[in-house]
């Protein structure tokens, strides 16, 4: 089973923590992360990580709410492929604030990797909230 994973706390440390909070407020959301898991393995843009990676994490830690999603797996990996190293979108992030900041090339923030992973149109402009609204339309 894959999974869409997302991180809703406690964050720890002083920029994580500030990081975490102004994400969920902003965003209207307990959820400041998010991750697709395939087979375990977690593929995300992090800005703990400074961008496109992949990572074992331990989802048993209370800390993660996973939500099952169909994965077009072999388009996820190659994108990963493609994409890995990619630096964290920061100023993509602004999006959610003033609306108009237009996409960077190889440049991610984790909800718009994992949208665009799920091949849903228009994964820039979505949150973490809105993947998982999408996921549970169905």
């Amino acid at each position: 089973m894959n999974y869409l994973a997302c991180y809703k706390g406690p964050a720890t440390g002083l920029f994580n923590i500030t990081f975490h909070k102004v994400v969920c407020w902003w965003t209207r959301s307990k959820y400041s992360h998010c991750e697709l898991v395939i087979n375990g393995t977690a593929y995300s843009s992090s800005s703990r990580d400074k961008g496109v990676r992949k990572k074992e994490i331990d989802f048993s830690s209370g800390k993660w709410d996973l939500y099952p999603v169909e994965l077009d797996e072999v388009f996820v990996l190659n994108f990963y492929e493609r994409a890995k190293d990619d630096k964290y979108d920061y100023k993509g992030l602004l999006w959610f604030v003033i609306g108009y900041i237009p996409q960077k090339a190889n440049r991610w923030f984790c909800s718009e990797w994992c949208g665009f992973a799920m091949k849903i149109p228009f994964a820039h402009k979505l949150s973490i909230q809105d993947l998982v609204d999408y996921l549970q339309k169905g």
